[in-house]
This record gives structure tokens, C-alpha cells and sequence, in this order.
């Protein structure tokens, strides 16, 4: 919603406030047609405005920390399954530095769950930053169902 500056009354032409009911002027005396500065619902989409722009840096900030969060769990499992690789010998060697039936599921686990939400965590945000691509008709349209 944009707002629009007021012109001095005597530059204005005549026009009546949409409530259909004049408003009157700061001496009380005489009613007049110029319609107010902003009015309620002015102030209710502002209110709204900034409420959604908080809930959208909320959301952003969320899921920058889920990113960091995946991306730390990312680095510890596979720098853990590097050194099990570089470092696990095989059965010919006769030399067991790890024991032969090591579990790596979970490890695995941990490093797949942690790819997946970091690819949809970087798919969030590009979408979060990326333009309307469609009219606005067509989403209200859509919301009618």
C-alpha cells in the first residue's frame, strides 16, 4: 500500500470521505469534505506490513540457523567417515586398527539427513528472495478453492 502526501486544502478539489460520513474540521464548527490524512485501514495495512516483514526475517533467520545447523552436521559426519576410510585397513593386513563389523548406518544417516536439509534450506531461501513470477489475479484466484 503506498501512501500518498496531502496537498493544502485550498488546492484540492472537493471530495467527499469515503465512510460517506464528513469529517469535520479541528475548530468543530463546519464540516468538511477533504478526506483525512490516512485512515484506519491505512494504519491496519501498515501494522499488518511491518508485522509480516517480521515474520519474514523471522522465517529467513530460522532458516539460516537450520543451514548452519545441517552444514556443521555435515562437516562432523563425513570428516569422521574420511578418517575411518583413510584409516581402516583390510583384512589381509592382519593389523585391525578398527574392529571389523564397525556400524557406519548411522553415520550415513547423519550425513544423508544433513545433505537433504541443507539442499532444502538453500532451495527455501532462493525462493524466498526470488520474485513473483505469476499475476496476482491468478493467486487469488487459486485461494478461492
Amino acid at each position: 500500500m503506498t501512501f500518498r502526501i496531502m496537498t493544502p486544502p485550498s488546492q484540492q478539489k472537493p471530495k467527499f470521505v469515503s465512510s460517506g460520513s464528513p469529517t469535520f474540521s479541528a475548530m468543530g464548527r463546519s464540516p468538511s469534505i477533504v478526506p483525512p490524512a490516512y485512515t484506519t485501514d491505512d494504519l491496519l495495512a501498515a501494522r499488518n506490513q511491518k508485522f509480516s516483514r517480521w515474520v519474514y526475517l523471522i522465517r529467513l533467520g530460522i532458516t539460516a540457523i537450520t543451514l548452519a545447523t545441517s552444514i556443521a552436521a555435515i562437516a562432523c559426519a563425513g570428516v569422521a567417515l574420511r578418517h575411518y576410510s583413510n584409516s581402516h585397513l583390510g583384512a589381509e593386513w592382519l593389523l585391525p586398527l578398527w574392529p571389523l563389523n564397525v556400524d557406519l548406518r548411522p553415520t550415513h544417516s547423519v550425513l544423508g539427513c544433513g545433505i537433504t536439509v541443507a539442499v532444502l534450506s538453500l532451495v527455501y531461501l532462493a525462493a524466498a528472495f526470488a520474485p513473483m513470477v505469476y499475476p496476482k489475479p491468478l493467486l487469488q484466484f487459486l485461494s478461492t478453492y
